[in-house]
């Protein structure tokens, strides 16, 4: 079995809310999901709209 961890930092300039981060972060991890047989979550911040 093989583990392995990344954490990832982003910056989201031209968002202005909320919905707008989940929208391109789910689109982001559907993609990473469906190519790639890795568990992703998304923890910390999740009360900025600017950073995921």
């Amino acid at each position: 079995m093989v583990v392995g961890s990344l954490k990832i930092e982003f910056r989201l300039t031209d968002n202005r809310s909320l919905k707008g981060k989940r929208k391109v972060v789910r689109s982001m991890v559907d993609k990473v999901k469906s190519r790639f047989n890795v568990s992703i979550a998304e923890v910390g911040s999740n009360d900025k709209w600017q950073i995921p």
